[in-house]
C-alpha cells in the first residue's frame, strides 16, 4: 500500500466527511472507489461513440479552408498556413 497526501479546500473536505458519514464508509474507501471508476471510464472511452465524432457538416457558404485558417477568420490579419 502507498501513502498519499492530498490537500483539499475546507469545503471539499467537509463535503467528503459528510458523504462518508452518510454512507457509513471510510474516506479512504470512497476515494479509492472514485479513482477506480474514473480510470475505468477512461480506459473504456471510445471516441467514435462520441456524438461530436459523428457530427455531420452543413452545406453553407463557409470558406473551404476555415478549419485550417480559423484564426484569420476570427481575428483578422495574415495567419494562413
Amino acid at each position: 500500500m502507498t501513502r498519499l497526501t492530498v490537500e483539499l479546500e475546507d469545503i471539499e473536505y467537509q463535503r467528503l466527511v459528510g458523504f462518508a458519514e452518510e454512507t457509513g464508509r471510510p474516506i479512504q474507501s470512497i476515494i479509492g472507489e472514485w479513482i477506480n471508476k474514473m480510470l475505468e471510464r477512461r480506459e473504456t472511452y471510445d471516441p467514435t461513440k462520441d456524438p461530436l465524432y459523428t457530427f455531420e457538416g452543413y452545406d453553407n457558404d463557409v470558406p473551404s479552408d476555415l478549419s485550417v485558417n480559423h484564426d484569420t477568420y476570427l481575428y483578422g490579419g495574415k495567419y494562413p498556413l
